[in-house]
Formats: C-alpha cells, sequence, structure tokens
C-alpha cells in the first residue's frame, strides 16, 4: 500500500507511515522524460529562467523529480533530473582522469544528455576535491548554463581548485557566488533564503529549490571552506530533499532554525557520514524517510556508527553507495519510491556495530 503525502504530519505521525510512504521504484524509462520520447540534450537553447533571490510560489506537482546519488567513492554528486527534462549536477565527486570514467559523466550519458548536451545548472557544494574534483570532467563534457560556487579567493587554495574556477569561468554560464568578485564579469551574488534559478517549466511542474546555507562566508582559510558548503533544500510537492555538503554540527543548529518545521524526507548525510556531521538535533528537525550516505573506501572512517545511529534513531532508512552503488529516488510529488531498495541492515546504535566490520 502506498499513502499519498497530502501536507505536513507531526514527525511522530509521519514516521508511523514511514514504510507506506516509499515504494519500490520501476526499471528506468526508456527516456529522460519517462514517456519513451529521447530528449535533444544537445540542443543549445536557453529554456526559461525563473530568477534565484525571491521565494516564487509554486504549482501543484506536475511530473517526475528523480534525484540520483551517484556511486563516485569517495566523495558526493548528485544528478537533479526535473520535470520537463532539464538537469541539475549538485556536486562531481573526485577527479577519476578522463570524462569518460567520470561516474556522474558515465550518468548522464545513461540519463540521455548526449556530449556537448545541456546541463541547467551545476551546484558546487565547496571546493574541496572529494566534491568538486569531477566537475572539470563534467564541464568538459557537457554545456552548463548555471553554476553556483562559493568562489574561494585565498592564497592557500590548491592549483586544482584554481583550475576548476579557471574552467567555470571558461564555460560562460552564468555565474552565481557568494559575494562579488572582480574575477568574474556578470555574476549574481546568492545567500541563504535565495532561491536556485531553475527552468520555467520545472517551476511551472512544482519544483523550487532554496538555499539554506550559508549566510556568508564563514572562515578564512581554505581548510575552513567547508563550513561555507551551499545547502539546498530542493521541494516537489510535499516531498523534499536536502543537501548539505561538508558543513557540520556548527552550522546545522543554524540549518535547523532556517528549516523550521517544513521537514525533509530525503537527506544525504552531511560529510559522507562523518561523526561530526548529521547531528541529532539537524536530523530529528528534518525527521527524514530516507537518508542516502556517499563514501567510498577510506581512511576517515566514514560512515561512522554516531552518524548512523543518529539517523536510524529518527527511523529513518539509511542507504549506503558503497554497498548498493548508484541510489535513485523518485517523486511524483505525493510519492517516494527508490531504486535499488535495500537499505542499511544493521542497527547501528548497538554498541560494537561498524560499517565496515564483517
Amino acid at each position: 500500500m502506498v499513502i499519498i503525502i497530502t501536507g505536513c504530519a507531526s514527525p511522530a505521525a509521519e514516521k508511523s507511515r514511514a514504510n507506506d510512504r516509499v515504494e519500490q521504484l520501476p526499471s528506468s524509462p526508456s527516456g529522460p522524460t519517462g514517456n519513451g520520447e529521447p530528449l535533444n540534450q544537445t540542443s543549445t537553447s536557453t529554456p526559461p529562467v525563473v530568477g534565484s533571490t525571491t521565494a516564487i510560489p509554486t504549482a501543484p506537482p506536475n511530473g517526475t523529480l528523480r534525484v540520483h546519488y551517484v556511486n563516485v567513492g569517495q566523495g558526493d554528486g548528485t544528478i537533479w533530473e526535473l520535470p520537463g527534462g532539464s538537469f541539475i549536477v549538485y556536486d562531481c565527486g573526485p577527479p577519476v582522469g578522463s570524462a569518460a570514467a567520470n561516474p556522474v559523466v558515465q550518468a548522464l550519458h545513461g540519463l540521455g544528455v548526449a556530449s556537448g548536451g545541456t546541463l541547467f545548472a551545476l551546484v558546487a557544494s565547496h571546493g574541496h576535491n572529494d566534491h568538486t574534483g569531477g566537475c572539470e570532467e563534467v564541464l568538459s563534457e557537457f554545456r552548463v548554463l548555471h553554476a553556483y560556487e562559493t568562489w574561494y579567493e585565498g592564497a592557500d587554495a590548491p592549483q586544482s581548485y584554481h583550475r576548476f574556477q579557471d574552467e567555470l569561468k571558461a564555460e560562460g554560464a552564468t555565474m552565481h557566488v557568494l559575494h562579488a568578485t572582480t574575477a568574474l564579469e556578470g555574476e549574481e551574488t546568492f545567500h541563504a533564503g535565495d532561491q536556485l534559478a531553475l527552468p520555467q517549466d520545472a517551476r511551472a511542474a512544482g519544483v523550487s529549490a532554496e538555499v539554506l546555507w550559508p549566510p556568508d562566508w564563514q572562515g578564512s582559510s581554505w581548510d575552513d571552506i567547508a563550513a561555507s558548503s551551499v545547502a539546498v533544500r530542493l521541494s516537489f510537492g510535499t516531498t523534499s530533499f536536502c543537501f548539505q555538503g561538508d558543513v557540520e554540527e556548527a552550522q546545522e543548529r543554524e540549518l535547523t532554525q532556517r528549516l523550521g518545521e517544513r521537514g525533509c524526507d530525503v537527506y544525504l548525510m552531511g560529510h559522507h557520514g562523518s561523526k561530526y556531521a548529521s547531528s541529532s538535533g539537524w536530523v530529528h528537525a528534518m525527521h527524514p524517510l530516507l537518508a542516502p550516505v556517499s563514501f567510498g573506501n577510506n581512511t576517515y572512517g566514514h560512515p561512522t556508527s554516531e552518524a548512523l545511529c543518529r539517523v536510524q534513531s529518527e527511523g529513518t532508512k539509511v542507504y549506503a553507495t558503497q554497498r548498493d552503488g548508484s541510489i535513485a529516488v523518485e517523486s511524483d510529488g505525493r510519492r517516494l519510491s527508490v531504486q535499488p531498495d535495500e537499505p542499511e541492515t544493521k542497527d547501528y546504535c548497538v554498541p560494537g556495530i561498524d560499517y565496515w566490520a564483517t
């Protein structure tokens, strides 16, 4: 049985219905529109855009929104497949050496986006290599119309980040940055509370995307830039998805206040399951149904039992890209479905239980 989500309910009520609100996602349709008709992704025409700074009422949901949590190894890389057929990439994972081998590029090709095709936007949560290192490979393969980037200008940034900035400048996309800069021309600034630019057809179908973080720069060095990660709440009808890059508990306290009573159904766990992210107050405020966590073999201990326990304590199903591969969550604006539907079966609140233990 599937229960249609018709509005906000209390966290306890939502948890009691969690299993009924998530159904198995059927096999992918033959084209990214879901009706078997492939998109002409090589078109150079620019979709009409709804502005990015003010809250805009959305229409009742129409169509399908799919979020693909791509298995990029130790990093984050997601693709938002919008109603109407446009695509937004939020983070690209680490570099792999070529566009052909890049998991996000491969996933976009699998969704029908041809080489030289158009992505409506690229959102870089922050400049660390496990989030944006692969973006150079994505930019080399596709045209991007809008780019969101915090735009760090400190002298301690690595050369790889400077290359990424150069690629963005060469792309000719409309640049959205945290602060005005002489390094760019015609850039637009954004902050917490603003709306991401979206294609007009996606907005008309009921999609919105609010920047939850940051309000401004949160640090002064390269090591601090994760605290300024671009966090976004993507909404479609009564369903919602949250992305936070690598912000941690200090920022999550403010995120909790910004989120208010709205909640978030699907939560990409912060900082790959670090014990310093996915704090109990923040997770309780979201009361998510599903929580993908993106990571690969690593020496950081990601994901930690502490973070996984805090998420599971809300009754949330956890999905690990390292075990499941790429994960797709589909919404019709009322219901959610997931593929593959293989959540973690370990209880990470039990002392001694660890993701990596055999």
